[in-house]
């Protein structure tokens, strides 16, 4: 072997390359979520009681799954701790939403928590 790569040798891996972004962009368009394709915007909601809640964690959208939870802390709003729930959704639904809306903490039978 000299080294070089013969052009079959260059044709294969592109193949190969081709072949695995494909299949990546298959997986995150079958995944029901959003996707790593999808253009995503964070939104912070704040929660006088985040028990339940993990990163990871679904958000719903009219009985829908349509986000994560990707990040939880603590914040202090008017002398009171409340938890700071950090959720990613589409871009194309986070615009929607309104600053008041409704959003709650919904306990699953599994005993796993989900933003609602």
């Amino acid at each position: 072997m000299t080294g070089r790569a013969s052009g079959r040798e260059v044709l294969v891996g592109g193949v190969i390359v081709a072949a695995l972004a494909g299949l990546l962009g298959l997986l995150g368009l079958a995944g029901g979520g959003p996707g790593f394709l999808s253009a995503q915007r964070t939104v912070d909601v704040i929660f006088r009681d985040g028990e339940g809640l993990r990163v990871g964690s679904p958000v719903r959208i009219a009985g829908l799954d349509a986000g994560r939870v990707v990040d939880i802390d603590l914040t202090e709003v008017e002398g009171t701790l409340r938890a700071r729930v950090k959720v990613a959704l589409p871009t194309s639904l986070a615009s929607k939403l309104k600053q008041d809306v409704k959003i709650t903490v919904q306990a699953s039978l599994a005993g796993q928590s989900r933003v609602n």
